[in-house]
């Protein structure tokens, strides 16, 4: 405890009384690896590891491989993530049953502070179909990883943004479902992030939780009637938890039950909340609570919106033929760049451009050459609902680790065009055979600078 602040010391102490000691061992010891497998693009990558119970996705490490070396990582076969955090998809899984029981509606979820992509990409192996997610993330510098993860990921049924939460006014009434995992002073981070630790102070939480109020009185506006808010945090004092659950109920909000085995050890706190303290989980600290918005009558809501210039059925034949035959998409263009979205979620995009919300729409699957060829997206080639049958360059572990340094390959016998370089059968960009030469499309901005 020698480089703690005196002041939590005393904080976790005020919430321990009989527990702060073993809080503090159990914060002295080595932090767990934990990923969560990609339901989409299964691989058997990590099959023999601990499941973590709250998540059937996640698993915890026995040892941290090199993840950067790993060509599964960069295709999207698994997220590294926290394991305490994956107890949003039991959560989720409680909060969707409850909203579609009434007349199993499709789901539009919002995931407010979305940046890196671990919840964002764990809420879309959650959704189905039909659903869609809105992933924003309020800081501009953390927009670009938390698109890269989200395309890592595969799934069309998406959208990015980069917005302050007041930036979602025109959207009154517009979300079932919006996750708020709020800046926070980090507390439970201390163990594996020492920075978090040195700028931590009495002064930084009380600036947190101002932050916190602010966010939730903007955003509350563009929950629904009967919608559901999913606070978290990852930390552990009262002022940014449950006293922010405190101030929502006050507002008419009503927690839900998340109904938690007792051999998960999770603490409940008051109101129906979570928390994951050093000494009963050996993840990271971690806080969370579903809070359900007053149903109230209102008038009908209208939303701004903008026609989107979707393209016949002559242009989108030969686009279409890189899907699954069974996709049925919309195929949209804005400049010389083609996109794609579910037909269900034409009209979702028409108003979140109409709101300014977002500029560009769908996936992108790329742009027709002079001959009307299509040249692919890294997005497609990432993608799961690419045609199954694109032809794939099956590359060695040493072949993929000079595909993603953009390096050159050398590849043999290969014919002229397009081809997924793939590593044990999965995806991680477009190469292009020309003769003897071979082009690597891997974006520059997704290179691996590091020696592999």
């Amino acid at each position: 405890m020698q480089n703690l602040n005196p002041d939590f010391i005393q904080q976790i102490r005020l919430l321990y009384p009989n527990a702060s000691e073993s809080f503090f061992t159990a914060m002295s010891e080595a932090a767990l690896t934990s990923v969560r497998l990609n339901p989409f693009k299964p691989t058997g990558v990590f099959e023999n590891e601990t499941i973590i119970p709250w998540c059937s996705e996640g698993r915890i490490l026995q040892n941290r491989p090199s993840f950067i070396a790993d060509p599964l990582f960069h295709a999207g076969a698994y997220y590294v993530q926290e394991s305490s955090s994956m107890f949003l998809k039991h959560a989720l899984e409680t909060v969707f049953k409850l909203l579609r029981e009434p007349r199993n509606q499709n789901l539009k979820v919002l995931d407010l502070c979305a940046a890196p992509g671990g919840k964002s990409t764990l809420i879309a192996s959650t959704l189905e179909k039909a659903d869609f997610l809105l992933a924003n993330e309020i800081i501009k510098t953390r927009f670009p990883v938390l698109k890269e993860n989200l395309i890592k990921w595969g799934t069309i049924n998406y959208a990015c943004s980069s917005l302050d939460p007041k930036a979602f006014k025109p959207l009154t009434s517009f979300f079932d479902v919006i996750v708020a995992d709020a800046p926070c002073s980090g507390e439970g981070l201390f163990r594996k992030d020492p920075s978090a630790m040195k700028e931590w102070s009495l002064q930084a939480v009380d600036m947190c939780a101002a932050r916190q109020k602010r966010i939730i009185e903007d955003i509350i506006p563009s929950l629904k009637p009967g919608g559901i808010l999913i606070y978290s945090t990852c930390t552990f004092n009262k002022k940014e938890d449950e006293e922010q659950v405190q101030y929502l109920i006050n507002q008419g909000f009503e927690s839900i039950p998340l109904n938690i085995p007792s051999d998960w050890n999770i603490e409940e706190c008051e109101n129906q909340s979570y928390k994951f303290p050093y000494h009963l989980q050996k993840g990271e600290g971690f806080f969370i609570s579903c809070l359900r918005k007053p149903e109230e009558a209102e008038g009908r809501v209208t939303y701004k919106h903008k026609s989107l210039n979707f393209c016949n059925k002559n242009t989108a034949a030969p686009i279409k033929e890189w899907f699954i035959q069974e996709s049925d998409f919309a195929i949209t263009n804005y400049s010389d760049t083609y996109y794609a979205m579910e037909e269900a979620h034409t009209r979702i995009f028409e108003v979140l451009i109409g709101s300014g919300i977002i500029q560009t729409a769908g996936m992108a699957i790329g742009e027709l050459d002079k001959k009307k060829q299509l040249i692919p997206e890294h997005e497609l080639a990432l993608s799961i609902h690419k045609n199954l049958s694109i032809q794939k360059a099956e590359l060695s572990l040493e072949q993929a680790h000079l595909f993603l340094r953009k390096q050159n390959l050398l590849l043999n016998d290969l014919e002229p065009g397009w081809y997924l370089a793939s590593y044990q059968s999965m995806a991680m960009g477009w190469i292009k055979v020309l003769g003897n030469r071979v082009n690597n499309y891997l974006p520059s901005n997704y290179r691996v600078l590091k020696e592999l």
